[in-house]
This record gives structure tokens, sequence and C-alpha cells, in this order.
């Protein structure tokens, strides 16, 4: 199972734990093969009006949103050499509404992902946040998770696990 994330700025890709690509939320608009990310956004400083940076913000606004979100993720996938339709739980910010979601559905879908799920990242953050606080100070297990002061887990590899875990629980997905 894949879980992407994006928050207005960055797209995260992490597939069973292992995160795979964080980059900024970029895409060439009119490229046969557009770049996205990082290599984008070094387009943009030549060719501004050839690359999307706002896409993302305008999912449900705007029909060109669409197209270049599911661009940036068939770009996405392929420098990560995924070529097979995928599954994914995706987290979103909590101001993406019922057009957006059902835009992104859509623009996913297009780019070769299933979106199994949504989930409101800041919600799936805070709680990571909240459980690092408390292994700070104490060393303690919930299911498979292991935490504690010495546990080596960020923030977001915590959101991640707890994320998967969560998911496959709810759901059976895997």
């Amino acid at each position: 199972m894949y879980g992407i994330h994006f928050d207005h700025h960055t797209l995260s890709i992490a597939r069973d734990g292992e995160l795979l690509a964080s980059e900024p939320l970029a895409v060439e608009t009119v490229a046969p093969v557009p770049s996205a990310g990082s290599a984008a956004l070094a387009v943009s400083r030549g060719r501004p009006d050839e690359v999307s940076l706002g896409h993302w913000r305008e999912l449900g606004r705007n029909e060109m949103a669409s197209r270049n979100v599911a661009r940036e993720m068939i770009a996405q996938l392929h420098a990560l050499n995924i070529t097979e339709r995928i599954e994914a739980v995706v987290a979103v910010p909590a101001d993406l509404d019922v057009g957006a979601l059902s835009a992104l559905r859509g623009a996913l879908h297009a780019a070769g992902i299933d979106a199994r799920a949504f989930v409101d990242a800041g919600a799936l953050s805070q709680v990571a946040q909240s459980f690092i606080a408390l292994a700070s100070d104490f060393d303690f297990e919930i299911g498979e998770f292991k935490l504690g002061r010495d546990c080596g887990m960020d923030v977001f590899q915590l959101t991640r696990n707890f994320h998967h875990r969560g998911i496959q629980s709810e759901t059976g997905f895997d």
C-alpha cells in the first residue's frame, strides 16, 4: 500500500513505511514528458509560463488543475520506476472541499492511482506529535509499535506508521 501526502507545498510518496520521494509541488505543463518537483522548479526559472506551481490549491476551481495534478503524479511515479496501477491512502489538507476531493480522486485515477481513503493530514501529524512527546518521557508499546526515548523515529515515520497500520485495521487494505 502506498501513502501520498501533500500540504500545498510538498508532495511525499511512501510505500510500506518507506519514504520514496518528497518534492516541491511543481510540474511542467507543456513538455511531452513532463518533469516534476525540483526538476520542474529548475525549468520554471527560465520558462515560468511552462510550469504550474499552484495546481494542487486550484483543485475543484480550475479545469487545468486536475490535469496538472495527474501529470505531476505520473512524472513522480515514473521517476520512482512505478509503472503499475497502485492503491494509496492520501493525506490531504483540511481545507479541501468536496469539489477539490472529487477532482483529486479523478486526477489520481487518471495517473494510475486508486485512492482507497482520504485522511486529514493535520490531524494525523498532531497524533504523531502527541505520541512523540509521550515517547520522550516513557517507554511503551501499542500493538506492534515500540515507542520510547531511543525509538529513533521522527514525526514523519511515526505518522506514516500509525497511518499505515490504522488504515490496515480499519479497512483490511495492506
